[in-house]
């Protein structure tokens, strides 16, 4: 197997993964990286269609949990306000 190895280059906006963060792809604690803003993994173990010069692939990350939650938050309170009787 062929050990993905990120370039100096682009070192600064990957961060390689541990295992306190394993690779949001596969679960690996070693090889794979994720960039800065969290939107891509590169990943050593699992294809995607994005195969990259160093031996791995490059996989689109959905967006966090949390900013997903953010924007929904008016909408549930205001569901929540409706259940309860209760307005804003």
């Amino acid at each position: 197997m062929t050990r993905a190895v990120l370039s100096a280059a682009i070192d600064s906006d990957w961060r390689l993964v541990s295992q306190e963060r394993p690779c949001p792809v596969c679960g690996g604690e070693d090889t794979c990286g994720v960039h800065t803003v969290d939107e891509f993994a590169c990943c050593a173990r699992a294809p995607s269609e994005w195969k990259l010069t160093n031996g791995s692939w490059l996989h689109r990350l959905q967006p966090p949990l949390v900013s997903a939650l953010a924007t929904d938050v008016p909408a549930r309170l205001q569901a929540a306000a409706n259940v309860n009787g209760s307005r804003f």
